[in-house]
């Protein structure tokens, strides 16, 4: 686990796609590919042969040797960001802004006024669950909506919910840099009118500017989130 922190992807340093990081749970057998990228790579002999490990960095395209104990060096360093995180998202002015942000529009809505009438108390309240790590987070309400087709709907707290906006406001500046451009749900600066800008672009180009057929795969994840947890 901590090697696969250290590593998390690694570009290939002619083409930039990622390359393939594959872990086996049995300790020692952890395979990695590297490139020219700049960060740590770990270099395992393949599964049923005697383990030998070494650990790398690359510095300027050229890789220089390192010791178990620098790689636990950094992992600390890495564990102790990750703390670092968490006592960020679970602070006071990060949770107030959480709420500012998670309001809008829900004024009206009758458990975000009684959530509201004790804001203070209850992000108090929150601040310390989460602190002592006695935070539990509750049941979804479910619902169903037609929006045309009927759709079953999971609904959480607001207390809840207002946790969620401050997990997203600390995480999402670190992983949105690590996704896809042309991934455009939920995002700064992205949407559904970018989104098909984009495909337009994409169409003309393969259809040679509509001058032969195109397919478009339009496809769904059938209950994404009831399988996810």
């Amino acid at each position: 686990k901590i090697i696969d922190r250290l590593t998390g992807g690694v570009k290939d340093g002619q083409t930039g796609e990622l390359i393939e990081t594959r872990v086996w749970d049995k300790g020692d057998m952890l395979s990695f590919f590297f490139t020219k990228d700049e960060r740590s790579v770990l270099h395992v002999r393949p599964s049923g042969t005697e383990p030998k490990m070494k650990y790398y960095t690359t510095i300027k395209g050229s890789l220089k040797e390192k010791n178990k104990e620098q790689i636990n060096q950094e992992a600390e360093k890495l564990e102790r960001a990750m703390v670092s995180i968490f006592e960020e998202i679970i602070s006071l002015e990060n949770l107030f802004l959480a709420w500012e942000e998670f309001k809008k529009g829900k004024r009206s809505k009758v458990d975000v006024q009684q959530f509201e009438y004790s804001l203070e108390s209850n992000i108090f309240k929150l601040h310390q669950e989460l602190k002592h790590k006695t935070y539990r987070h509750s049941p979804y309400y479910s619902f169903y909506v037609k929006d045309p087709k009927i759709r079953h709907i999971h609904k959480a707290c607001v207390k809840d919910r207002v946790l969620h906006h401050a997990i997203f406001r600390i995480l999402y500046p670190i992983f949105d840099k690590l996704f896809i451009f042309d991934s455009y749900s939920c995002r700064d600066k992205k949407g559904t009118h970018k989104a098909v800008e984009r495909l337009n672009i994409f169409l003309k180009k393969v259809s040679k500017n509509n001058t032969r057929r195109t397919y478009v795969l339009k496809c769904d994840v059938k209950k994404f989130f009831d399988s996810v947890g």
